[in-house]
């Protein structure tokens, strides 16, 4: 990576953020189920594999491995070369909560974005 600015690789968010995010940032994608939080932020993981050889630790709530890889090369990103590479870390953690915690709580997704 050039400089040390966070890019998520999508031209137009880029376009938003540029220069407000420091690289290795950690950043949170909350929302309803289906609201594509895990879409957005495999897009931006896989965008910076790709332009950018950026490593990737992905962490999910939701998903193991097999199901996430799946999903994403049904939307034409094939992570496991990542996996291969060594640039794509994907660690799943189950939650285990109470029904009234999950009443107050939004999973979400993780991604960190770590320096070479």
């Amino acid at each position: 990576m050039p400089n040390k600015e966070l890019l998520f690789g999508i031209d137009e968010i880029d376009q938003v953020f540029i220069g407000k995010l420091p690289y290795g940032s950690t950043i949170i994608i909350a929302g309803e189920p289906g609201s594509g939080k895990t879409s957005f932020a495999a897009r931006v993981a896989y965008e910076n594999m790709v332009k950018y050889s950026s490593k990737v630790l992905y962490i999910n709530f939701n998903e193991d491995l097999e199901r996430f890889l799946n999903n994403m090369a049904m939307l034409g990103m094939n992570f496991q070369e990542f996996i291969n590479e060594g640039l794509f870390k994907y660690i799943s953690i189950p939650l285990i909560a109470s029904h009234d915690l999950i009443d107050y709580l939004i999973v979400g997704d993780i991604f960190v974005l770590m320096n070479t």
